[in-house]
C-alpha cells in the first residue's frame, strides 16, 4: 500500500514489471507518456511500449538485468525510445530498481521524457555552431593567407563536429593533374604538402564524379560519404563559379553518424573555405598579372636599348661589307655577322611583344624557307628524345605574317608539346593550302576574312587533354603543368598574335592521343602592300641632319648616310638642331631618333618644325616603331617611321622617298 502511494504521486512514469515482462503497475504519469490507460496495459509485455526495432534488444537487456540487476539511469544520450499508442516515439532516460512483493521478485522502472532536454541541448549546440560559423567568417576575412585561414577553420569545425580528423584539399592545375595539395590536416604539424591523389581516394572519387557530371551536362556533385573499418569520411567539394577548386574531408568514428545539422554545418565550412580558396587563387593570377606587367616593361627598356646596339653593329657591318666587297672570305665572315644581328632583331621584336609595345609587322614570307632555320632551333629546345619531323611542300604559296610571330607561336606550341611527351615521342610539322569562308573558332570571328589560307599543323604525341582541361585551354593563366613550371600563357599569347596578323587557329586534342593546333596564315596579296621594299637610289650629296643622342648610334648613321652619298651633319640635341637648322640653309632632310631624353623628344620636334618650315621632311627611328605607328597614324609632321636595328637599304629608302615627295611639292 505505501509503494503504491509513492508511485502514485511520482513525478516521473512509473511501472512494475515481472521477470518475465508482464506490466503489473501503470501510474497517471505513464498514462500521460504512453497514451495507454491503467486497464488497456497491465498484463501486456514491457515490449508493448518499445518500437518494433528494438524490441528484440530490450528482451534480451531484460533478462540480462534480471540476472544481474545493475543500478543507474539509462537512454540519457537519448538513445532509448518509447512507443506511444498512437506509434509516434518519445526520447526517454529509464531508472531501475528490483523490489520483492509477496515473496517474488520485480522491476520497478521509473520513466521520463526527455525530449525537451534534448531540444533544449540541440538548440544550445546549434546556437554554438552559429557562433562559430560567424566567428570563423570573421577569422577567414582577416587571415593573411589561404593556409592560415585553412589552420583556424578546420581546428574549428573538428571540436563543432566532434570530428576525428579534418584535412582541407586544393586540387592542383588542370585538374586532371594527379598532384593535390593538403593546405591543412589536423592530423599533421607538417606544411602544406603536394601528395598524388591516389593517397585521397575520396577526393579522387569527388573530383571523378564531377568530371562524369560536366561530360553529361549535369549538376556537380556536391559531397559523397563513405564508411568502412577506419571510420566515416563526409568529402564536400570545394566549388566557386569556375568550377570545383579542392575538397574537405571530415572524418569521424565509425558509429558517429553525420545529423542533417552536422551536414549543414559542414556544407557552411566548405562554403567559407572555397571562398578563402577562389580569393586566394585571383590573389595569385592578380599577383601572375602584375609580374608580367613589370617583366613587359622590363622587356621593352631592355629591347629599346638592345636595338640602339644592334642598329650600330648592322649599320658598320653593312659599311665593312661594302669595303670588303670581292674578298669571298671576308664576305662570309661578314654576311654570317648580319644575320646574326638580325636574328637579335627578331629576338627584340619578341620582348616588346611581351610588352606589348610592338605588334606584329606583315610581310610576305614563305614558310618553307623560313621553317627549316627554325626547327634547328626546335631541336634544341625539345631534347633528344623527341624527334622533330617537317613536312612541308616546296610550292606553297606565300603568306602574309611577321616572321617572329611564327617563331614566337611554334616555339610556343613545341615547348607545350616536349612537356606533353615526358618520356619521348614525335613532334610533326606540316603545312597544307586551305580555303575558309568562316572563322573555324568564334574567337576569331570579328577579324577574319575568307580566303585562301596556308595551315601550318603542330602535332605531337603526347598525353593530350581531357575535354574539360581542352575547354579552358585559351583561359589565361590556366595551366595543367606542375607548380613553377607554366604561366598559362603560352596558348593565349600564340591566340593573339595570330588575331595581330589576320589569322586564325584551331586546337584539337583528346585525353591519351595527343594534341594537334592548325596555324592559319592568310596567303598574301598580289597588291604588293605585304612584298618587301626594294632599295632606294643612292644620294646626290643632300645634306641630312642627324638628331640621336647616342654617341655610336649617331656616328654610325652617319657613316651609313656618306656611303649612301649624303652629307650628314650630326648633332645630340633638339637644341643642337635648332642651332644648325638657324645656320645652315641646304639641310634637305631631318632624320630624328624620338627617344632623345635631355631637351625634347623626336616628336615633338617633328611638330615644331611642321609648324615652322612645313616643306622640310621629318624622319622619325625608334626601338619602339610599329607601336608609335599604331598611335601616331598620319601624324603630319612624320613623313615616314623607321624601325631599329634598321638597315643601310632600309635607310636609303625612307631617305629617297622622303627627297621624291619634296621635289613633288
Amino acid at each position: 500500500m505505501v509503494l503504491r502511494q509513492v508511485l502514485d504521486s511520482a513525478p516521473d512514469a512509473m511501472l512494475i514489471v515481472d521477470t518475465e515482462g508482464t506490466i503489473h503497475y501503470w501510474n497517471a504519469e505513464a498514462e500521460k507518456l504512453f497514451g495507454y490507460p491503467a486497464d488497456a496495459i497491465l498484463g501486456r509485455p514491457i515490449e508493448t511500449v518499445v518500437p518494433q526495432r528494438r524490441a528484440e534488444a530490450h528482451r534480451r537487456h531484460r533478462l540480462e538485468y534480471v540476472r544481474n540487476p545493475q543500478r543507474g539511469p539509462m537512454g540519457a544520450d537519448g538513445e532509448l525510445r518509447g512507443l506511444r499508442r498512437d506509434g509516434t516515439e518519445v526520447p526517454v532516460e529509464v531508472s531501475l530498481n528490483t523490489v520483492t512483493i509477496g515473496g517474488a521478485p520485480y522491476v520497478v522502472a521509473s520513466v521520463r521524457d526527455i525530449g525537451a532536454k534534448l531540444r533544449a541541448e540541440e538548440n544550445h549546440r546549434r546556437l554554438r555552431q552559429q557562433e562559430m560559423l560567424l566567428a570563423l567568417w570573421e577569422q577567414t576575412l582577416r587571415s593573411p593567407s589561404f593556409d592560415s585561414a585553412c589552420r583556424v577553420t578546420a581546428y574549428a569545425a573538428r571540436e563543432v563536429l566532434a570530428a576525428r580528423r579534418i584535412r582541407v584539399i586544393e586540387f592542383g592545375p588542370g585538374h586532371h593533374s594527379r598532384l593535390v595539395r593538403i593546405a591543412c590536416d589536423t592530423d599533421a604539424d607538417s606544411a602544406p604538402m603536394w601528395v598524388d591523389l591516389s593517397v585521397l581516394p575520396q577526393a579522387a572519387a569527388l573530383l571523378q564524379d564531377e568530371t562524369d557530371a560536366a561530360a553529361a551536362a549535369a549538376p556537380p556533385v556536391a559531397m559523397r560519404l563513405h564508411n568502412d573499418a577506419d571510420g566515416i569520411e563526409l568529402t564536400l567539394s570545394l566549388r566557386a563559379h569556375t568550377g570545383i577548386l579542392g575538397a574537405l574531408a571530415i572524418t569521424r568514428p565509425r558509429d558517429a553518424l553525420f545529423s542533417g545539422d552536422d551536414i549543414y554545418v559542414a556544407q557552411s565550412v566548405a562554403h567559407l573555405l572555397a571562398r578563402a580558396l577562389a580569393r586566394s587563387q585571383s590573389d595569385q593570377l592578380l599577383v601572375a598579372a602584375t609580374r608580367m606587367e613589370a617583366l613587359g616593361q622590363l622587356s621593352g627598356g631592355i629591347a629599346h636599348e638592345f636595338n640602339n646596339l644592334l642598329s650600330i653593329l648592322s649599320g658598320n657591318l653593312e659599311i665593312l661589307g661594302e669595303r670588303v666587297r670581292g674578298d669571298a672570305s671576308m664576305e662570309k665572315l661578314v654576311h654570317a655577322a648580319v644575320r646574326a644581328t638580325r636574328r637579335g632583331g627578331e629576338l627584340t621584336k619578341r620582348l616588346l611583344m611581351l610588352a606589348h609595345k610592338q605588334p606584329a609587322r606583315v610581310a610576305s614570307c614563305r614558310l618553307q624557307q623560313l621553317l627549316p632555320e627554325l626547327v634547328e632551333v626546335l631541336t634544341r629546345t625539345v631534347g633528344k628524345r623527341i624527334d622533330v619531323l617537317l613536312d612541308v611542300p616546296p610550292d606553297l604559296p606565300a603568306v602574309a605574317l611577321d616572321p617572329s610571330v611564327l617563331d614566337a607561336c611554334v616555339i610556343n606550341l613545341a615547348t607545350n608539346a616536349r612537356d606533353a611527351m615526358s618520356n619521348g615521342g614525335t613532334l610533326t610539322i606540316g603545312a597544307a593550302v586551305a580555303r575558309l569562308d568562316a572563322a573555324p573558332d568564334p574567337e576569331h570571328a570579328a577579324q577574319f576574312r575568307p580566303g585562301e589560307f596556308v595551315a601550318l599543323a603542330v602535332a605531337d604525341t603526347g598525353a593530350g587533354m581531357a575535354e574539360e582541361v581542352r575547354r579552358r585551354a585559351f583561359e589565361p593563366f590556366f595551366t595543367t603543368k606542375d607548380p613553377g613550371r607554366g604561366t598559362g600563357l603560352g596558348l593565349v599569347l600564340v591566340r593573339s598574335l595570330m588575331n595581330q596578323i589576320g589569322g586564325c587557329m584551331t586546337l584539337h586534342s583528346s585525353s591519351g592521343a595527343g594534341t594537334r593546333v592548325n596555324l592559319f596564315f592568310p596567303v598574301a596579296g598580289t597588291d604588293g602592300a605585304a612584298a618587301t621594299r626594294a632599295a632606294a637610289a643612292r644620294g646626290r650629296g643632300e645634306c641630312v641632319l642627324v638628331v640621336e643622342d647616342d654617341d655610336a648610334v649617331r656616328d654610325t648613321t652617319a657613316l651609313l648616310l656618306e656611303d649612301l652619298g649624303y652629307r650628314p651633319v650630326a648633332v645630340d640635341s633638339v637644341a643642337a638642331a635648332h642651332a644648325e637648322l638657324e645656320r645652315r640653309s641646304d639641310i634637305a632632310v631631318v632624320f630624328s631618333d624620338v627617344a632623345l631624353g635631355g631637351d625634347g623628344n623626336g616628336i615633338d620636334f617633328a611638330d615644331e618644325l611642321h609648324e615652322r618650315r612645313p616643306d622640310l621632311p621629318v624622319l622619325l627611328t625608334s626601338g619602339y616603331a610599329a607601336s608609335l605607328t599604331a598611335r601616331l597614324g598620319d601624324h603630319p609632321a612624320v613623313a615616314n617611321l623607321l624601325a631599329k636595328p634598321f638597315t643601310r637599304d632600309q635607310l636609303a629608302a625612307v631617305i629617297g622617298a622622303a627627297l621624291a615627295r619634296r621635289a613633288a611639292g
